[in-house]
């Protein structure tokens, strides 16, 4: 492939050294980006990687290259070219038009003026769409990147290659011999790795049987344990999790031809069969295999670490349960043979089928566009809208059954994890959540790609159904579907692992060395094909790619590029939140740097106002920034300057930016508005000279313990969000030890006040206007010695109990609204009470 004669010398150096090596590019274009009724004026590079896109005022400035927007041609799933004259734009020579949707919910729509094809750009996008096998124009494999990667000390293609490494870095004596590496891709169809470590005692014979007894062949295999006596506090030496899927279902003419064996086994073996269960031969093979791993647990000896670091030892088999968790329904149960004899539990997770991921995903992706296409941003429409697609409700799902997995792993059970043929990729979820919860290396960001490379890569999940669909989930695709620029919905089942991490991460910050940069870099790389790690089904079709494509495990581990995933609040001592009680009922948060990219990060313009908003602060020598009521994206740059009010407001951010977090100097942040679920936790580590928080207006369900470390916090205003006093929600705000101002007005939810409220003696104003409080209690009343302003207007207040006339500083008290019978004979001694308001 040769460029384009007489174009190279168009193209800014800049522009070069900023594209992929082996990217080339083959046509220039002039072009127009269309936001609605906003036009952009720019340039389209189309080269053989994708189609890039520059705004033309800032094609010389090499600061704003990065954020210029780049469309990989496999990350397109649908073109259209057309014409058309009815569009009320402000250019008249716009003739013809591009439409473009990608996988990762992203919507473009080219413009091109007269005398320039548009046939170009769209030719390029549907010859080089990935739609099915037989079209492989990959970039990784047509177009060789030629950068060095000799720099980098991670081979990223043998990164996870060798379990036995994986295995003794958990702390396991080889010389303990419980488990052996085996092979048997041969009869598994590569879907696994070319290495599996299995129980030591078991057969060869008893593994092949198990391979053809399980779906895929997929039995079950190590993937975890805890072998170091230094493990991580409140899990047991010797705690093991296996992977593998369900045991294949039988036709009712296997069951005839069978039925007399079964019965004369289960007899012969004191009735461990279950009889109305419906199974092949093979079944014995799996009773072997499972209770050889039963035998293999007795042999190992039981160590608890407690929290003090001490261990407390226990004789081997102390421990005596395998629990085999399934990933879907306890409706399942006959399905599975009877281990009467044993310490064999069953626990059914209840998960999501794909189908209904694929639903789920697919109603995601329909209203994000149509907040795209309507030029709309957050609301109260898109939020009901969400609850819809039922989406956060299956990521609660799946961090739900990681918890219980963990919390089984953790008591120092033999975890077996199994998922249905209906469930594929479902395993890999809640295997990885539930390592990352219990191992804090897999929290780093080497631990992270060993992670992803065990449990998905050469796990063999199909990533080639994120780039195409074979008709698997979302039906059968059309074959000429290519040829008239269109794809299928991709298999969504990676991104919503991905969704889970991003919630972890959001939830528990400091206990992750990676940041969200890294999520957003592995969700591209799913799709743009730059990589071989992505690429086909297993390592048996992934060969090819090795050594002829670099690794993204290597790319990310590169000294140039790792930092910019780098967690700058990561602290390895912490351990992320885990609770059931936390996860059940949590309110979600919306990924909106994923869901709404093309909204916050392809708004040059909003950028440059942001940006030049913050430079203003230098040349008028002011520390106060307002950047309210437009799309903002923060670069590190702003913790340069000595900021110590930020106002954002209407800005429907959809999240926190943790770069905010530099600004150690701040002393009062209003963030109205922004359509965030909760006050995330670094903000109360790091923002510690805070004296002014203003959260209002937004969906904040409960206040993290953390926020006691504001020490210098005085007004706190929480109006407006969906506070609830279940499960101690509110609770932490009585150990903010100088809060003087307290914002709870108009939340809804807000039944009555915890007890520890007694504490905020120093408190002068409580606002509880339009909650529906019905009674304030003495006890809380007593305790606040210093209240000047009460107000409690609008509220479900049917009762002045008693306890008033401890409140000697009462000035002002407004009960308005309300349903009053009789006013409290204690209240006279409020002697410095100037305003009371009972009125109706």
């Amino acid at each position: 492939m040769k460029d384009f004669a007489g174009t190279a010398h168009d193209i800014p150096i800049h522009v070069i050294k900023n594209m992929i090596s082996g990217e080339w590019v083959t046509k220039i274009l002039d072009g127009y980006l269309l936001f609605g009724s906003v036009i952009i004026i720019g340039k389209i590079y189309i080269t053989y990687f994708g189609i890039r896109f520059i705004e033309t005022e800032f094609i010389d400035d090499m600061k704003l290259w990065d954020n210029i927007i780049t469309l990989p041609y496999t990350t397109i799933m649908s073109t259209d070219k057309y014409r058309t004259k009815t569009r009320d734009l402000p250019l008249n020579n716009i003739e013809r038009y591009v439409n473009i949707l990608t996988k990762d919910m992203r919507r473009y729509e080219f413009g091109f003026p007269k005398g320039t094809s548009a046939t170009i750009i769209y030719d390029f996008i549907v010859n080089n769409m990935l739609v099915n096998n037989k079209n492989e124009q990959r970039f990784c494999l047509v177009n060789l990147e030629d950068k060095e990667y000799s720099e980098c000390p991670i081979d990223g293609w043998n990164i996870s290659a060798f379990p036995f490494n994986e295995i003794e870095r958990q702390g396991y004596d080889r010389s303990d011999k419980f488990f052996q590496e085996t092979s048997v891709h041969t009869r598994t169809d590569h879907s696994y790795p070319k290495k599996v470590l299995v129980p030591t005692c078991i057969k060869q014979t008893t593994i092949i049987g198990e391979v053809e007894y399980r779906y895929n062949g997929k039995f079950p295999i190590y993937t975890w344990g805890c072998w170091n006596d230094s493990a991580n506090d409140m899990v047991y030496h010797g705690s093991v999790l296996l992977r593998c899927m369900r045991p294949k279902e039988t036709t009712a003419l296997d069951e005839k031809v069978n039925r007399s064996r079964r019965e004369a086994r289960a007899e012969a073996e004191g009735n461990i069969l279950d009889m109305q269960g419906e199974f092949t031969d093979n079944v014995q093979h799996d009773i072997n295999y499972i209770t050889g791993i039963y035998d293999i647990m007795l042999e190992i000896p039981d160590t608890y670490i407690d929290a003090s670091g001490a261990e407390v030892g226990k004789a081997k088999g102390f421990v005596e349960t395998i629990t085999i968790i399934d990933t879907g329904s306890k409706e399942d149960r006959s399905m599975f043979p009877n281990y009467s004899k044993h310490q064999i539990l069953f626990m059914f997770l209840d998960l999501p089928s794909r189908g209904d991921i694929y639903t789920s995903y697919s109603a995601l992706m329909d209203i994000c566009l149509e907040q795209y296409d309507n030029n709309l941003e957050f609301s109260d429409i898109f939020l009901e809208q969400m609850k819809t697609t039922r989406w956060l409700e299956i990521v609660n799902m799946m961090i739900l059954g990681a918890t219980k997995t963990f919390f089984n792993v953790r008591r120092g059970h033999f975890v077996v994890l199994q998922c249905s043929k209906y469930q594929i990729g479902i395993g890999g979820i809640i295997s990885c959540i539930t390592q990352l919860l219990l191992d804090p290396f897999y929290r780093t960001i080497y631990g992270f790609c060993v992670l992803i490379d065990k449990e998905w890569v050469n796990y063999g999940y199909p990533f080639d159904l994120c780039l195409y669909d074979d008709g698997s989930i979302g039906g059968q695709p059309s074959e000429d579907s290519h040829k008239k620029g269109k794809s299928t919905h991709p298999d969504p089942v990676f991104f919503l692992f991905m969704y889970c991490v991003f919630e972890l991460v959001e939830t528990s910050p400091s206990c992750f060395e990676f940041n969200e940069e890294l999520l957003l870099f592995l969700m591209d790389c799913i799709y743009d094909s730059r990589f071989g790690t992505f690429v086909k089904n297993n390592w048996f079709k992934r060969r090819p790619f090795v050594g002829k494509s670099p690794s993204v495990w290597t790319y990310i581990h590169l000294p140039e590029v790792f930092p910019t995933f780098v967690n700058p609040f990561y602290d390895k001592t912490f351990v992320p939140a885990h609770t059931l009680k936390l996860w059940q009922g949590k309110q979600l948060n919306i990924w909106s740097s994923y869901l709404f990219r093309c909204k916050i990060l392809d708004n040059l313009s909003a950028q440059v106002k942001c940006k030049e908003a913050i430079e203003n602060l230098v040349y008028s020598d002011r520390s106060v920034l307002n950047i309210s009521y437009i799309p903002v994206y923060f670069d590190p740059y702003i913790a340069e300057y000595e900021i110590t009010e930020l106002f954002l407001k209407s800005n429907r951010l959809g999240y926190f930016p943790l770069v905010l977090c530099t600004l150690t100097n701040l002393r009062k942040l209003v963030f109205q508005f922004q359509f965030v679920t909760s006050i995330p936790e670094m903000l109360c580590y790091h923002l510690v000279n805070l004296q002014y928080l203003d959260f209002s207006h937004n969906y904040i369900t409960y206040v993290p313990e953390s926020i006691s470390n504001l020490e210098n916090l005085t007004t706190l205003k929480l109006g407006f969000n969906q506070l609830h006093e279940s499960n101690n929600a509110i609770d932490p705000i009585a150990n903010i030890p100088k809060l003087s101002q307290l914002y709870l007005d108009n939340n809804k939810l807000l039944l009555k006040l915890p007890v520890n409220f007694s504490g905020l003696s120093n408190l002068k104003l409580l606002n509880l206007d339009h909650c529906t409080v019905r009674s304030i209690p003495k006890m809380i009343l007593e305790g606040l010695t210093n209240l000047k302003n009460l107000y409690i207007s609008n509220s479900s207040v049917a009762l002045i109990n008693n306890g008033y006339g401890c409140l000697t500083k009462l000035k002002s008290l407004f009960i308005r609204y309300g349903e009053i019978m009789e006013i409290p004979h204690d209240l006279c001694l409020c002697t410095n009470l100037v305003e009371l308001d009972l009125g109706y």
